[in-house]
């Protein structure tokens, strides 16, 4: 069977291409902050600098305005992810073993739905303590996790690559 033969440099462009490629496939979904929360679009990470807002922070600006919500200092929204942390914990002791609470009418009952919501809530806060010190956490996230995986791939594709000695 013929391989067919590719110079280094044609094969480097091609390599270069497939990792962008992948990285778009591997996106985020993330929101037009004026579209419906059921209409995902593709986040790729190419259209955005480290200085743009991602369309999740997008989103979350076009929430604070529509709901007149006043922003938070950083540390007053690091305060409110611990809460919503401490919600999210107080859900998993709810489908643990049955304590006996001192105000039963007062915790939740467990619900998927429920940990979802609380754990968008943490990671809402976490995304805002960001916002207001003017850098994005979930560009920062996708863009090291682009170069983590581009370097694997480029292990692997080296490693099978490599010809006896």
């Amino acid at each position: 069977m013929h391989t067919p033969h590719c110079s280094k440099p044609k094969m480097n462009q091609l390599w270069a291409r497939f990792v962008r490629v992948l990285g778009t496939l591997a996106g985020l979904y993330a929101m037009n902050p004026y579209a419906s929360i059921d209409q995902p679009t593709l986040f790729n990470i190419d259209d955005y600098t480290s200085g743009d807002w991602t369309p999740l922070s997008k989103r979350i600006e076009f929430y604070y305005e529509v709901r007149k919500l006043t922003w938070p200092s950083f540390k007053e929204a690091m305060e409110w992810a611990m809460t919503e942390i401490a919600e999210v914990l107080e859900l998993d002791l709810a489908r643990g073993p049955k304590w006996v609470r001192n105000n039963p009418k007062d915790h939740p009952l467990f619900s998927e739905s429920k940990l979802a919501e609380e754990l968008g809530d943490a990671m809402l806060m976490l995304q805002v303590a960001g916002m207001v010190e003017g850098v994005d956490p979930l560009f920062s996230l996708y863009s090291k996790m682009n170069r983590k995986i581009e370097a694997n791939l480029h292990e692997r594709f080296r490693v099978l690559n490599k010809t006896p000695g």
